[in-house]
């Protein structure tokens, strides 16, 4: 499929957007009962639709039929060894099993799953897959270096001060890993936080030791994630003139760098949400049931994060039933 052609239109308005998003970012920070601030925000965000331009034709140059692969009874076996041991990773957590039992067995669940609809097309494809430039490599890597940066330079001392939460969650590691113990990982922690969530936020302990700046870490690791998901996730909606100042707008965003320099699990969604959304978007774009299935997956991995992850399903379902109507394939 053809690239839209560049025009001096679309790049001011690029440009513009960009400009416009990081001043609203500003003034709102100042004042965010003010109504200017707000408005230009509004004011970019209608920018980058004129940059994005009209959606861009389909153009498949064959027609593909959905193709189910050979070996049926084979992957109906692997999809039910899949089942399970899902089966088995929510019996073995609700019944005191050794917490790595469970776990091995959801994650062998995933792998099986992933066995058992490879290869599988539940739809033609309604989209050629755009192919990656070196030029848009470099820019996208360049992204997460400033990404990155922006979440961890003086991690120690910025924020100044610890937010609240934060020792509460060095604490609650400590007591549940302490002399060499595991949790169970399929229920709740502290603050009703699901324990992977928790988990996840001290990834880096073994290694580098329990304290903030490594708690911290860890949520700038997810942080600096979330910018490379939400620039596939634009591409996959577009091209790369949308998914570049998307990542862009989100790597430079004051309130997501915020979350990301601090221990706590919720820059956990800034990661698991978009890639959610990203795996549904390329399984309706690429008609790949393996996509589907990873959607889905995701979607559940936000609802093992922090609590706001509850909301995804429900904004999921409902992104696809706004597709459904306006925009049916």
């Amino acid at each position: 499929m053809a690239e839209p052609r560049s025009s001096g239109l679309r790049e001011a308005a690029s440009i513009s957007a960009i400009v416009l998003a990081v001043y609203a970012q500003w003034i709102v920070h100042r004042n965010p009962y003010g109504f200017w601030g707000w408005l230009l925000f509004v004011a970019a965000a209608l920018s980058m639709a004129v940059a994005a331009g009209r959606p861009e034709p389909v153009a498949a140059p064959t027609v593909v039929e959905p193709h189910r692969p050979s070996g049926t009874a084979g992957r109906i076996g692997f999809g039910f060894l899949a089942v399970l041991a899902c089966a088995g990773a929510t019996y073995g957590a609700a019944a005191g099993w050794h917490p790595v039992v469970p776990l091995v067995s959801w994650g062998a669940s995933l792998v099986l799953a992933s066995v058992a609809v490879r290869g599988w097309t539940v739809a033609p494809p309604a989209r050629v897959r755009q192919p990656w430039s070196a030029l848009e490599i470099a820019a996208v890597a360049t992204l997460l270096v400033i990404a990155a940066l922006a979440r961890t330079l003086w991690l120690d001392s910025l924020p100044r001060a610890y937010f609240g939460d934060e020792p509460r969650v060095a604490a609650f590691l400590y007591r549940e890993y302490r002399g060499g113990r595991i949790p169970n990982f399929f229920t709740m922690g502290w603050n009703t936080w699901p324990v992977v969530g928790l988990s996840l936020q001290g990834i880096f302990v073994p290694w580098l030791g329990l304290h903030m700046t490594t708690l911290r870490l860890s949520a700038a690791l997810f942080g600096t994630l979330g910018v490379l998901v939400t620039y596939l996730l634009a591409r996959e909606l577009g091209s790369w003139r949308l998914a570049l100042p998307a990542a862009f707008l989100f790597a430079v965003c004051r309130t997501a760098i915020d979350f990301s320099r601090l221990g706590i699990a919720h820059s956990q969604i800034l990661f698991f949400e978009p890639l959610a959304l990203y795996l549904w978007w390329r399984g309706v774009n690429g008609g790949r049931a393996l996509s589907y299935l990873w959607a889905g997956i995701a979607t559940g991995w936000c609802m093992y994060s922090y609590n706001a992850g509850q909301l995804v399903p429900p904004l999921l379902f409902a992104w696809m039933g706004l597709a459904a109507v306006f925009a049916p394939r």
